[in-house]
């Protein structure tokens, strides 16, 4: 009777955050755990909920909190919520506790044999590798491939978003690794993350002081596609409300007494707050990683690679990784956005006009051609 009036609750719930009735929607959620917390949809649907207040978030941890002292285990993603609500309060060391408590239920259930022999300690490990970018490209993709490898474990999430975040980076370290399972050096295994931000934030020197021998990883789209993608991405998570020429024209004008200067363009980019422009410039900002580590440690991947040739494509990021050949069964496309086709030429042709140049200074740099169209 309590898992039907769960699921009864789950409706309502979903009812509610599609007519963005959010504090109704997370009241339902809430409801529908307090009566039968093994139930794991409710958790997964307030974990998705992006914008929480204040408010909504304590009532969730409070409602976790109280579960917690009943239930044996939750489902992986209440641990990882309520750690980022502690993490939000500046309550950094109860949230390292439960997102240790995720890493370790995660690897337990998704690689046991690892766990049965090597799991002592949940302190977290650093990762073996970062995938920095860049946005709308394929990371996502890209990372679920590599956590199918036998010797790959996986993050309690993909994107782990430290080192640019303020606050998470003022937690520390011991915040960072927890979120990475415990890897003895001897295993074999590795893990790692994939925070496409990385790749036009100016961290490299903080991720080369923690993690000095970290190989970085980097799959690059048509900054033109890229762009646009990233606009309907935007516009879809309701944080662009503006038409892709408004949006797009406003960057172009904001840079536009820097085009013809090189070396500042990508500073101007981030003055004006740029999202589309700065994404695509990738000589600078894969010249900035550059700088600080060697090029051994990098992997650059081209976005067509992981659509067209996925099998040899992941054949390469595994032996960049130190990993044995592995196939997996299904190479699966993630986080692929749809949207209306519509003319957009004019716009098109103003963003070739203006990345051509530096795609051509990328294209030399890294002594790669990557076949992107030119005006």
């Amino acid at each position: 009777m309590s898992e039907k009036n769960a699921e009864f609750y789950l409706n309502q719930g979903n009812k509610h955050r599609k007519n963005s009735r959010i504090s109704n929607a997370v009241q339902s959620y809430v409801k529908a755990i307090q009566l039968d917390p093994s139930f794991d949809k409710p958790y997964k649907r307030l974990k998705s909920i992006q914008k929480l207040n204040e408010k909504q978030r304590n009532i969730i941890a409070d409602c976790y909190t109280q579960v917690i002292k009943k239930q044996s285990e939750l489902p992986i993603c209440a641990y990882v919520q309520l750690g980022d609500i502690l993490t939000k309060r500046g309550n950094f060391q109860e949230a390292i506790k439960y997102y240790q408590q995720s890493t370790e239920v995660l690897t337990r259930t998704t690689r046991p044999e690892f766990y049965d022999k090597y799991w002592n300690s949940n302190k977290g490990s650093k990762p073996n590798f970062i995938i920095i970018g860049a946005a709308k490209a394929g990371t996502t993709s890209l990372f679920q491939y590599l956590i199918q490898h036998p010797q790959v474990l996986s993050p309690i999430k993909k994107e782990v978003a430290f080192f640019h975040n303020n606050q998470r980076y003022s937690a520390g370290v011991n915040w960072y690794f927890s979120h990475f399972p415990s890897i003895p050096e001897e295993s074999g295994f590795v893990t790692g993350e994939a925070t496409p931000n990385y790749l036009v934030s100016n961290i490299q020197f903080e991720v080369a002081k923690l993690l000095p021998e970290v190989k970085l990883v980097a799959i690059l789209r048509d900054p033109v596609e890229r762009a646009i993608s990233h606009y309907h991405h935007r516009v879809k998570h309701r944080w662009e409300n503006r038409s892709l020429e408004e949006a797009i024209t406003a960057e172009l004008v904001a840079v536009k007494d820097e085009e013809s200067f090189s070396s500042s363009i990508e500073q101007a980019c981030h003055q004006a707050g740029s999202v589309y422009l700065l994404g695509g410039l990738y000589y600078y900002t894969i010249k900035k990683w550059m700088s600080v580590f060697p090029p051994e440690q990098f992997l650059i991947l081209e976005n067509t690679q992981l659509l067209t040739q996925p099998n040899d494509t992941m054949q390469k990021v595994y032996s960049f990784l130190g990993l044995p050949e592995y196939n997996i069964s299904e190479y699966k496309k993630r986080n692929v956005g749809s949207y209306q086709k519509e003319d957009i030429s004019l716009i098109e042709n103003k963003l070739y006009q203006l990345f051509q140049s530096h795609n051509e200074k990328l294209e030399s740099f890294l002594n790669i051609n990557f076949n992107w169209k030119k005006i």
